[in-house]
């Protein structure tokens, strides 16, 4: 299923509206074999007023996304994500950042989106009061038209394995503890790349989720 979202200079309320009703949808344009991608650094979920994040956390994603999806891809990601920063940090007075951002990274396709929840466990690894949740969404869009070309939603909460016994699989991933918010990041992370490797390379040998 194809969508269409041109570029806008209201660009918050571009990132923040149609977020999936369900978790884990892909939303899949034409194929982005051989094309160029480049990161515009996520930021946080502007319509959740109640949205605490850590200082550093969203720095920390957009390093940790670019490094896992320049492993996967190589030569395929020609932003550097300290490159990024500077365009964003040049161009910050700009209202439309998607169509300033594309037209200065020159690549073929821009990943951006936001951080909607980010909660940290109460307790430790090995009991709590309340799990760690995380959920963000990740948009694919065309540098040169804005139209968006796939978008996923990962959003994760840890539960008991008695609970659910179809995460068994990730609750031996875990090691049996209870993981940090983090650390549900970063799964969710490879869980973006693999997806996005699977769209842009789909020969490509990968095992992700």
């Amino acid at each position: 299923m194809l969508r269409k979202i041109f570029i806008s200079s209201a660009f918050a309320v571009l990132l923040c509206s149609c977020v999936p009703a369900k978790p884990g949808i892909d939303y899949a344009g034409p194929s982005g074999h051989g094309k160029t991608i480049a990161i515009l650094p996520f930021g946080l979920d502007s319509s959740n007023e109640d949205l605490v994040v850590p200082p550093g956390v969203t720095t920390k994603f957009n390093y940790k996304l670019h490094e896992n999806l320049f492993n996967a891809l190589k030569t395929n990601v020609v932003t550097d994500i300290n490159k990024s920063y500077e365009i964003l940090r040049k161009y910050e007075s700009y209202d439309n950042n998607l169509a300033v951002f594309s037209k200065q990274s020159g690549a073929d396709l821009i990943l951006t989106g936001f951080i909607s929840n980010y909660s940290e466990r109460v307790g430790g690894e090995l009991g709590v009061e309340s799990p760690a949740a995380v959920s963000f969404l990740a948009r694919l869009y065309d540098a040169k038209t804005g139209e968006l070309l796939w978008q996923y939603f990962y959003t994760e909460q840890q539960s008991p394995l008695f609970e659910n016994l179809a995460e068994v699989g990730k609750f031996f991933k875990r090691k049996g503890k209870w993981v940090s918010a983090w650390e549900l990041t970063e799964e969710g992370i490879n869980v973006v790349v693999n997806r996005l490797q699977n769209l842009l390379e789909p020969n490509a040998n990968n095992t992700g989720n």
